[in-house]
């Protein structure tokens, strides 16, 4: 069996190194470990490996986000981001870059294998559907939102002018905080569920106006169009009037939970919640989606 195959982007040699022991004790191979950004998109030009870990703060003119961007929107690898610390503008532009996973420094091998893990997992899913456009860093919010809309069809689907339904539900993730979302998607993807993400209200509302999920996960507090304004858009359009919503978010006013559910929420949880009671909802709200939609 082929060993998963990762490039290291990493600028601290003993971080580097230390990172690929851990992952070839892991069973992974690690082809090349690069320095720098521009390095990083010329190998994964060459080598198209399964996944890149990209350390977001790198020295000289082309920082990690900036790579991960091109290799994103050059090659279709998954990067997953590591790093100590970084500004809120600088996370803002990774999570412009749909990462398929987030380590903090320091780490242990558990969490970087089970992060690995899900973003192998999450892209050879995400082969079998309409790839998401992915941002370029400064890119406004409202153009990636338009764009999000073309889908492009892999070539074998192409050809017999159809593509399979995924056979798991598809959830969409909207939320703009980083651990929130890895840990989110790392508990519904054990459970087996299909899980896309978008880290703004623009891009979640045309993702799930292009494809319509099963179920949409949506935070209140998000840059740009808060999750009020993207419950109401989404009650608005016929394409999505339908699709189950489930509010994650840490505001547990009385009033902003009558708000949402005035609005159209089916379900409201708070971020104190429990792992049981955040899959009971989800499992009540997909079977009832599905008998309203055997009727």
């Amino acid at each position: 069996m082929t060993k998963p195959r990762i490039m290291v982007v990493e600028d601290e040699s003993i971080i580097a190194l230390n990172i690929q022991s851990n992952l070839e004790s892991l069973g992974y191979d690690v082809p090349v470990i690069v320095a720098s950004g521009e390095k990083a998109v010329e190998e994964a030009g060459k080598l198209r490996p399964d996944l890149v870990l990209m350390d977001i703060v790198l020295a000289g003119d082309m920082d990690g986000v900036e790579a991960a961007a091109q290799i994103r929107a050059r090659f279709d690898i998954p990067v997953v981001y590591l790093t100590a610390h970084a500004d809120d503008k600088t996370l803002r532009r990774a999570q412009d870059t749909e990462p398929f996973g987030y380590i903090l420094k320091p780490f242990d091998e558990k969490q970087l294998h089970t992060t690995v893990e899900m973003a192998l997992y999450r892209h050879k899913a995400e082969g079998a559907r309409p790839r998401r456009d992915v941002a370029q860093p400064g890119q406004p919010d409202e153009e990636i939102s338009q764009r999000a809309a073309v889908v492009s069809v892999p070539d074998a689907a192409a050809a017999e002018g159809v593509l399979s339904p995924p056979t798991e539900p598809v959830i969409l993730l909207i939320e703009d905080d980083l651990l929130s979302v890895s840990l989110v998607e790392l508990v519904l993807n054990r459970e087996g569920y299909q899980v896309l993400t978008a880290t703004n209200g623009f891009h979640g509302l045309r993702m799930a106006q292009a494809t319509p999920p099963d179920l949409i996960l949506l935070d209140l507090m998000l840059p740009g169009m808060d999750g009020f304004e993207v419950l109401n858009r989404l009650r608005a359009d016929p394409q999505t009037a339908a699709v189950p919503v489930m509010i994650l978010s840490a505001k547990s006013q009385p009033s902003d939970k009558r708000t949402a559910t005035r609005i159209g929420a089916n379900a409201y949880l708070t971020k104190s919640y429990k792992r049981a009671e955040l899959l009971a909802l989800i499992r009540s709200l997909l079977e009832e989606s599905a008998e309203k939609a055997a009727l």
